[in-house]
């Protein structure tokens, strides 16, 4: 049989209320991982691919890239002035604060 000794116990049962309160509090913390994603990275690249090629540009030859990215800064500002759960509504349904970045590159070829 196994035997703990007090500090083990002790130790164990300080992991075990740390790890509660990380789940407990993880979506406050860190509200990026609320962010609900409207449009596939497959889906960005159609559209954009859509988008260029309706402009008139060849893209046979080349290669894309598709980044998410966001406004870190626009929803910093929301979340400190109207608290994280309404920026994270406002997000979703008003701002525009997460967006695809889409590029097109030869390989070795600096223009983009």
């Amino acid at each position: 049989m196994l035997k703990l000794s007090r500090s083990d116990l002790i130790l164990t049962v300080l992991g075990v209320l740390g790890l509660t309160v990380v789940v407990a509090l993880y979506q406050s913390a860190f509200p990026l991982a609320l962010v609900e994603m409207e449009v596939t990275r497959e889906e960005a690249v159609a559209n954009a691919t859509e988008f260029v090629e309706g402009l008139g540009t060849e893209l046979d030859d080349f290669r894309h890239a598709a980044i998410f990215s966001g406004d870190s800064e626009a929803l910093t500002f929301l979340q400190r002035n109207v608290g994280n759960e309404e920026a994270g509504r406002c997000q979703r349904e008003e701002v525009p604060v997460w967006r695809w970045d889409i590029r097109w590159f030869r390989p070795l070829d600096a223009e983009e």
